[in-house]
């Protein structure tokens, strides 16, 4: 495969009927099969190329993590054009500055109140031709509803089944796949073009991770316009079949973890510290029986795991004395992340020591690794079968990096964006 365009393609034809994504609906988890989803996502691409959307046209996409971001971002390859995402929180006129950088000729946008948000700005935007949104419609400014656009390309797709097809045909892998914005710390944002090849070429590298598949679950949470939800977690789940699902509340993430029981859950260090931090305090407010039998069982597991990283044989008394404290402890630790969850990805910024090792010892890994926008993310990173705590972990493969005598990090490789 050497286009992001290949990935659903050979998902949804040799795992049909295997879930791909759950949505939760009206209380209840919804699942959608990969079936499902290539379905929809060549309808809309459809959709699109009927009104108008050619090769090389930026496409924006304005709204939360949701189901309808992902499959808008997979349309508008398939339909040969250029995703650019827009964080939901940004202001009116920052999110205008990117469809005018950009040259957005569309712009997906979750409802009527994003919408509201760049109206003032629509008339800087001569690029910008359509808008269309999930939720909802707005006649006065031409604005259909995702369903609509839905419709139109199955009645396209009747007339010529394969304009889809054709369309992915005529993208290269050195064509720009997507256009991901940085935050602008010095100065405005800038759109940092990454090809099809420089996504692939990521997708390969992480594979060094370990195994995943089908039966590993994963979560949506984090913004969809970032690098690190949209490499190794949005295609990164196409390529390697793994189900996710879309938590819709950030506020009840833990409730929705307990349900979801994720497996494999990438983060930024921010969450990981409000959890530890969010059971020191419980500790410190137990009984002095209960703050003292976790205090022994965190001692005992912190000893144990330190042994285990160095490379000593843990004395058969401490390997007792841990799996008393993992009966009485950890086990209901993991139960709180669902129970499941053996890997954490983290990244961004660095996290301490000490809550390196508590994870850790917990059995819950903590992966850290370094890297930007500029690199598809990851230039280096820890893996299951080699990790050191409290580093960024090592090159990924195919991937060079030297340090220049000011310090800079200079990296080479496949994965490094057009125009670095």
């Amino acid at each position: 495969m050497e286009k992001i365009t290949d990935l659903l393609r050979h998902r949804s034809r040799i795992h049909p009927d295997r879930t791909a994504y759950r949505v939760r609906e009206d209380g209840r988890w919804r699942s959608h099969t990969w079936g499902d989803i290539e379905h929809r996502v060549d309808q809309i691409a459809a959709g699109m190329i009927a009104r108008g959307i050619g090769a090389g046209d930026r496409v924006s996409i304005l709204g939360d993590t949701r189901l309808e971001w992902a499959v808008c971002d997979l349309a508008v390859l398939r339909a040969g054009g250029v995703s650019v995402g827009i964080y939901p929180t940004l202001t009116g006129e920052q999110a205008a500055y990117i469809l005018e950088d950009s040259s957005s000729c569309w712009l997906f946008v979750q409802n009527t109140a994003q919408l509201e948000k760049i109206a003032p700005f629509l008339p800087r935007l001569p690029a910008l031709r359509t808008c269309v949104l999930w939720d909802g419609e707005d006649p006065a400014r031409n604005a259909p509803n995702l369903s609509r656009v839905q419709r139109e390309g199955a009645d396209a797709l009747l007339q010529h089944p394969d304009c889809t097809a054709e369309s992915e045909r005529a993208v290269h892998p050195e064509d720009v796949a997507i256009v991901i914005y940085t935050s602008g710390t010095t100065g405005p944002p800038k759109g940092t073009l990454l090809t099809h090849r420089n996504v692939m070429a990521q997708l390969k590298m992480l594979d060094a991770m370990g195994p995943m598949d089908e039966r590993d679950v994963m979560m949506f949470f984090l913004p969809l316009s970032h690098v690190g939800e949209r490499i190794p977690g949005h295609f990164q789940r196409i390529h390697r079949g793994v189900p996710a699902a879309f938590v819709s509340d950030i506020t009840r993430i833990l409730e929705d973890m307990r349900e979801i029981r994720p497996t494999v859950f990438g983060s930024v260090p921010r969450v990981f510290e409000k959890a530890y931090a969010r059971i020191r305090a419980e500790v410190e407010s137990a009984s002095p029986l209960r703050r003292r039998v976790f205090l022994l069982a965190e001692a005992v597991a912190r000893k144990a795991d330190r042994l285990q990283r160095s490379g000593v044989p843990v004395p058969w008394p401490l390997r007792l004395q841990r799996a008393a404290a993992d009966r009485l402890v950890f086990r209901r630790l993991r139960a709180v992340f669902g129970g499941r969850v053996r890997t954490f990805v983290s990244s961004a910024a660095p996290i301490s020591l000490e809550i390196l090792e508590f994870f850790h010892a917990a059995g819950m890994t903590i992966l850290e690794g370094y890297g930007q926008t500029e690199v598809s993310c990851f230039c280096t990173l820890n893996t299951r079968d080699d990790t050191r705590l409290g580093s960024v972990g090592k090159a990924l493969p195919n991937t060079e990096i030297r340090i220049a005598e000011d310090g800079e990090i200079l990296v080479r490789g496949p994965t490094v964006c057009r125009g670095y």
